[in-house]
């Protein structure tokens, strides 16, 4: 009867990369404290990694309705957006998500993602995610977005400079 435990073990399969262990642990989760926006931020984040993109956005939404103060879930609507290529919507939620926590290192990681095109720009907001203490490794290398900025020597220098153990 413990709902914390279906969460955490729904946290623990979900960075162990078990996208389907882990949603179904978030929906026991969910049918055991309703009201929780985490539960449904999370969930919406399975769903992410599922490319699941309109139950992700159910989800989100349904978190930023129990909780309006939940950035989180702004945020990730907005990297949605950004991978159905909805770019208004995407910049709606992100520029609600950044008046709400102007100095979160992932906003400078999803602008280093919007701008990929402009490897500059791209290199700058990622130094600027680095700084403000980003440390998700194996999402910057796994990026897609960031594929052609991975193989300039600045972006290199970067990596060697934020994550030395790992060259």
């Amino acid at each position: 009867d413990y709902a914390n435990a279906y969460f955490n073990l729904g946290l623990i399969k979900f960075h162990k990369r078990e996208y389907i262990q882990a949603e179904e642990m978030f929906q026991e989760f969910i049918k055991r404290v309703p009201t929780d926006a985490d539960g449904y931020q999370n969930l919406g984040e399975v769903y992410l990694k599922l490319e699941n993109y309109e139950k992700a956005e159910s989800q989100l939404l349904r978190a930023i309705e129990l909780n309006p103060d939940f950035a989180k879930s702004y945020l990730s609507l907005s990297e949605l957006y950004l991978y159905e290529n909805k770019t208004e919507k995407s910049e709606m939620w992100f520029k609600k998500f950044s008046a709400m926590r102007p100095e979160d290192p992932e906003a400078y990681f999803y602008l280093a993602l919007k701008n990929s095109l402009n490897k500059s720009q791209s290199l700058r907001n990622l130094e600027m995610a680095l700084q403000k203490g980003y440390k998700d490794y194996d999402r910057i290398q796994g990026e897609s977005r960031l594929a052609t900025l991975r193989e300039s020597p600045e972006f290199k220098k970067l990596i060697k400079q934020y994550f030395p153990d790992k060259r």
